[in-house]
């Protein structure tokens, strides 16, 4: 076993897994419950939710679930952030849903800590996307052998959005 970065990573051949220590799932907790709390009392900053968010960004490789709970709260320290310039001292109002996603983890963060790192997965289908600024493509392979097609271009507001978004 190896503590390296404030990770534990465990290195036997048949226990390959990487956790995070408890103190410091505590601190991400309470940094996590600090921020709801500024959320209900309207007292929330993009900073504040930054912080909080770097610091569960930080468990991701020992806790499989963190992107998927946290991605609606960094959307909207994304928008805040891009609607004032950069000013991270706006004010920032979490949604129902960006709540929730937080409260998941605050509830759940020490029962996932501990992902393994191999991975053994079964793949049931195959999805292959692509894109350019001006059309996309995607061809999706079923278990059946069956293949879906479809294609392309983007409305001009489309296109404007960012590479991610499209």
């Amino acid at each position: 076993a190896l503590d390296w970065c404030g990770v534990h990573w465990q290195t036997k051949p048949e226990i390959f897994k990487v956790s995070i220590p408890s103190k410091r799932l505590r601190d991400v907790k309470k940094s996590i419950r600090t921020t709801l709390k500024r959320n209900m009392n309207g007292s929330l900053t993009a900073l504040q939710l930054a912080s909080s968010l770097g610091k569960a960004a930080a468990t991701a490789e020992a806790i499989a679930p963190q992107r998927l709970f946290c991605r609606p709260a960094m959307r909207a320290l994304k928008r805040a952030v891009h609607g004032s310039l950069g000013d991270f001292r706006t004010p920032v109002t979490l949604s129902a849903e960006q709540e929730r996603g937080l409260s998941w983890l605050v509830a759940n963060v020490h029962r996932h800590n501990g992902s393994s790192l191999y991975t053994n997965v079964q793949v049931s289908a195959v999805l292959t996307t692509d894109a350019s600024p001006f059309a996309f493509g995607a061809i999706l392979k079923l278990p059946s052998g069956k293949v879906l097609r479809t294609s392309g271009f983007f409305s001009k507001v489309e296109a404007k959005l960012p590479q991610n978004e499209r």
